[in-house]
């Protein structure tokens, strides 16, 4: 993982106060054309009596410049490690295993279409609410605002900065499934808004494995990985 430099601009995330008012339909946003940093991962499925929590940690990365997004293992020296990188430019897909000295790639056609992160025009906005230290010598208050937005059994808070629509964190339901409501609460710390190329290279004298089908992956699996803003319904 590249370490982060002096001239990056990093946005560090510290949720203490969430307020949220809905209102009308207005001023959608895209987030940064690239930004990469950790991003928590919360899973749970709300169900009487079957508690089933998991959290993880990852390394998430989106390049809109050349249309490619990835998420990989945070502790890399922690099995199983895996990077998944989508490179909608090529049109590929990659799966990377392991991080020894002979990891293992596979290689599959990517048939999902590129849409950048955008909060869709149709969304609700929040009024804005405060994120954060109070102000201090060195704390800095950080104004967010909220966007809801529904699709079909899918529900979803986008949370982002009001000056830069950086992403802060998303909360998606589904409820499609009768047996309880899927939810994922992703948070996104300390990210950078530099474009890490390294982060999409292949692992050097990496041979990947060509497989002409791509692994089953629901929508909602999409979404698991990728974020509300790169996996919604649809695509």
């Amino acid at each position: 993982m590249a370490a982060f430099r002096k001239s990056d601009t990093l946005l560090l995330f510290r949720l203490t106060v969430l307020l949220l008012t809905a209102v009308a339909v207005c001023d959608a946003c895209c987030v940064p054309k690239t930004f990469y940093g950790a991003v928590r991962v919360l899973r749970s499925t709300v169900a009487p009596g079957m508690p089933d929590t998991s959290v993880q940690i990852y390394i998430s990365a989106y390049d809109a410049v050349h249309k490619r997004v990835g998420i990989q293992s945070f502790y890399s020296n922690t099995p199983p490690f895996t990077r998944n990188l989508l490179d909608f430019g090529k049109g590929l897909q990659y799966v990377i295993t392991g991080n020894d000295a002979n990891p293992k790639c596979t290689q599959y056609p990517l048939k999902a279409t590129w849409r950048e992160a955008c909060m869709p025009d149709n969304a609700t906005k929040s009024e804005g609410f405060y994120m954060g230290h109070q102000e201090q010598q060195y704390y800095h208050p950080m104004n967010a605002v909220a966007f809801t937005y529904t699709q079909g059994s899918v529900k979803a808070k986008v949370m982002v900065t009001q000056d830069e629509c950086a992403l802060v964190g998303e909360v998606v339901y589904d409820t499609s499934n009768k047996a309880g409501t899927n939810v994922i609460n992703r948070l996104y710390v300390n990210q950078s808004t530099y474009a890490n190329d390294d982060f999409f290279k292949l692992p050097p004298k990496t041979t990947c494995v060509v497989n002409p089908t791509p692994p089953p992956m629901s929508q909602w699996e999409y979404i698991a990985l990728f974020g509300w803003l790169i996996g919604l319904p649809g695509n």
